[in-house]
């Protein structure tokens, strides 16, 4: 029988939350999961109108093994649990010259591609692909499945001089192949990976882009299921006011926004690092010599239910703009996401449900983008139509929502800044752990899964060396 004390408190209730919520549910450890809203999944939810059903947040999900690890931590295999489809081609690019350029899983038909758009290319994108096979193990080992102490000591590991953008211009010249090559590093700037992430383009081709039937909030829908089937004690409408320290300056306690006060061994905090430490731990945070974090990307997501789908998009596409003088200034790339062609579900008969998202060019922090949004929306549709080939994208809308995102960059400062994140493990309050975007591996849907499980396991083995909990992990494959 357990006390109060051997539990483990989850904070937050996203994908990061609840990949860590399972896998110490998995090896016997007691877990109470509280979650502000009323909703699980975070930055992953759905929004349905009108017959149409948007993804919000993070659509693209490769490395589907990590999410099979948390199952397999479970005694559960992911494909008993989640239908889900294989796409390939992986994505589409559209150039402001009407090529059109598809990323192939096939190696050779993919080189015989390149070299019909842009002689020369093949052979330089089989250069590419030979450093990224290269690079994987190398990932794996001092990035993958286990907590780093930080971009310093990973950095060391790597050694790393060059960038993912400066491997990529050494192997190809066509600067539209070279775009389309730099979308491995999904919404990292290129300049700002060390070259070893290239490994990412292997990775991804190897173990393919998937997509789960019922959309991507599948996912944490079906995480969530497996948690409280294991016993996980969830409860939504709850946040967490203060994370309490001992005398020593271990986390011992969580107290809610009701006041009450909950004995923990341990806390994972799937909520954005900097802010656990500053608002959840206000009496700490003062001691420290934290930095503020400055302006970093600026998102603009139009969600529109269209009464006719085209059938020239593929279900991820990158539209790649001409940089000229106007709002999005230097802000040449459009994602468009069109999955009713995977899952006709997503809208009406015939209708499609496009998600199209642009990182706007980088603005000051007191700046409403909101007061833009016309203009912006204008130019977004307008660019659309003419290098996407939409001409008649706006008398085909049924149904429009427009969200805004200004992120602020809370990430280490230097030359990789925006590539790497906090560790796992806390290194300076015993019994914290971090687990979400914010931190060690970064965001994304695997990685965000895979930082939850490197959050547990941290704990859990710390808990092995105080010689009260045997490790009971399970290999990734």
């Amino acid at each position: 029988m357990t006390t109060s004390s051997d539990r483990v408190a989850i904070i937050g209730g996203g994908l990061g939350a609840l990949a860590a919520a399972c896998t110490l549910a998995g090896r016997g450890y007691p877990v109470t999961l509280f979650e502000r809203s009323s909703a699980m999944g975070g930055r992953v939810s759905v929004l349905e109108e009108g017959g149409y059903r948007f993804d919000i947040g993070p659509l693209f999900l490769r490395m589907p093994r990590v999410l099979d690890r948390i199952f397999r931590e479970c005694n559960r295999k992911l494909f008993d649990h989640l239908d889900l489809v294989r796409l390939d081609p992986q994505w589409r690019c559209f150039f402001p010259d009407s090529g059109v350029l598809d990323l192939c899983t096939d190696v050779d038909r993919m080189c015989d591609q390149l070299e019909q758009f842009a002689p020369g290319s093949g052979k330089g994108y089989h250069r590419f692909l030979k450093w990224s096979k290269r690079m994987a193990p190398v990932t794996d080992k001092h990035l993958h499945w286990r907590s780093v102490g930080g971009i310093r000591s990973f950095l060391m590991a790597l050694r790393s001089r060059r960038s993912v953008v400066q491997i990529v211009r050494s192997c190809v010249f066509d600067d539209r192949v070279r775009q389309m090559l730099e979308q491995f590093t999904f919404g990292i700037s290129a300049a700002h990976l060390p070259a070893q992430m290239c490994a990412m383009a292997h990775v991804q081709l190897a173990d393919g882009l998937w997509y789960p039937r019922g959309g991507i909030g599948a996912v944490p829908k079906m995480l969530t299921q497996m948690a409280i089937e294991l016993g996980v004690e969830i409860r939504t409408g709850v946040g967490i006011q203060n994370i309490d320290l001992d005398v020593t300056g271990r986390a011992v306690a969580v107290v809610t926004d009701h006041g009450e006060r909950v004995l923990i061994r341990a806390v994972v905090s799937n909520v954005d690092s900097e802010t656990t430490l500053r608002e959840l731990l206000p009496d700490y945070a003062k001691r420290m010599n934290r930095h503020k974090d400055e302006p970093a990307r600026n998102w603009i997501s139009l969600f529109l239910g269209l009464d006719r789908a085209y059938d020239h998009l593929l279900h991820h596409n990158f539209v790649f703009c001409a940089n000229n003088s106007g709002l999005l200034i230097d802000v040449p790339k459009f994602y468009v996401c069109a999955p009713a062609r995977t899952d006709p579900t997503v809208a009406p008969p015939g209708g499609e449900a496009l998600s199209i998202h642009v990182a706007v060019a980088d603005i000051e922090r007191d700046h409403d983008l909101n007061k833009s949004l016309p203009e912006l929306r204008e130019e977004i549709l307008n660019k659309l139509a003419l290098v996407a080939k939409l001409p008649d994208l706006i008398s085909r809308i049924k149904f429009e929502s427009i969200t805004t995102l200004q992120e602020h960059d809370s990430t280490t400062r230097g030359k990789w800044n925006r590539a790497f994140t906090r560790p796992n493990r806390s290194a300076d309050v015993p019994g914290l752990y971090f687990a979400g975007g914010s931190v060690h591996p970064g965001p994304g849907i695997a990685m965000e899964i895979m930082s939850g499980w490197i959050a547990a396991d941290a704990l859990d083995e710390d808990a092995f060396r105080a010689g009260s909990q045997p490790i009971q992990r399970v290999e990734p494959y």
